[in-house]
């Protein structure tokens, strides 16, 4: 799977899902980071979809071989919150 400045990712981490709205991509020392804005679910999921608020807040990720990346078919930004169909 590819992702790519401006997706939306969901990723497990420690028994956690994280999602986000990737800013850019890092290295340094040959170590690969993804920095994103942190997204929050709306209380009241869809069936079919899945709605989160942007936060304005930025975090980044180490990406290793145990991260598990997946994203949504299809999404939309609205004002400020993102729109995900799963």
């Amino acid at each position: 799977m590819e992702l790519a400045q401006n997706d939306v990712f969901f990723a497990k981490l420690a028994g956690q899902t994280v999602s986000g709205f990737i800013d850019f991509f890092a290295e340094t020392n040959g170590q690969y980071f993804l920095i994103y804005e942190v997204l929050l679910p709306d209380k009241q999921p869809l069936h079919f979809a899945r709605k989160f608020r942007r936060t304005g807040q930025h975090e980044a990720i180490h990406c290793s071989q145990e991260t598990n990346f997946s994203r949504p078919a299809w999404w939309t930004v609205e004002d400020n919150s993102v729109l995900c169909l799963l």
